[in-house]
């Protein structure tokens, strides 16, 4: 945040404008990642995908919080970048590439908020439940711990 706002100083942009600018760039972020990891994994059409982006972008944690204090939102507007590489190693792409650009993801997430980087922290080991139906892999149960699964009904 601080490079971006450093930049806007430098080239004499008004405050209130950067504000803005790095507002936006949040909320495109956010909804490229989610529509990028909707796409990665298959799931529903280009309009629905998109549709899902928009209401992850809009969701009112973030808009509420956004606009006050956007280091509170930032790490889950960035969650889809560091579920995204994870989710193609579950697919066959080579599993340390896909670790280290989901730390890069991580990293990005800041540390001015450690609750909020903590608390979405718990998804991407969630992510390897994104296998195909029928192949072999981990997934979550719903208390979020990992079990293996042998791609058979129930497990």
């Amino acid at each position: 945040m601080a490079p971006f706002y450093l930049v806007g100083q430098l080239a004499h942009v008004p405050i209130w404008l950067i504000e803005r600018l790095w507002l936006a760039v949040l909320v495109t972020v956010g909804f490229a990642g989610l529509v990028k990891l909707a796409r990665a994994l298959e799931v529903g059409t280009d309009g629905s995908r998109l549709l899902a982006g928009a209401v992850f972008v809009l969701w009112p944690t973030f808009t509420i919080v956004i606009g006050s204090a956007s280091a509170a939102a930032l790490p889950g507007l960035i969650l889809p970048w560091a579920i995204l590489p994870l989710a193609g190693a579950v697919r066959g792409r080579p599993a340390g590439r896909a670790v280290a650009l989901s730390g890069l993801a991580v990293t990005a997430m800041g540390g001015c908020n450690a609750a909020s980087t903590g608390y979405v922290l718990c998804c991407p080991p969630c992510s390897s439940s994104l296998r195909p139906p029928g192949g072999r892999g981990y997934h979550c149960w719903p208390s979020g711990a990992p079990r293996y699964s042998r791609g058979r009904p129930g497990g």
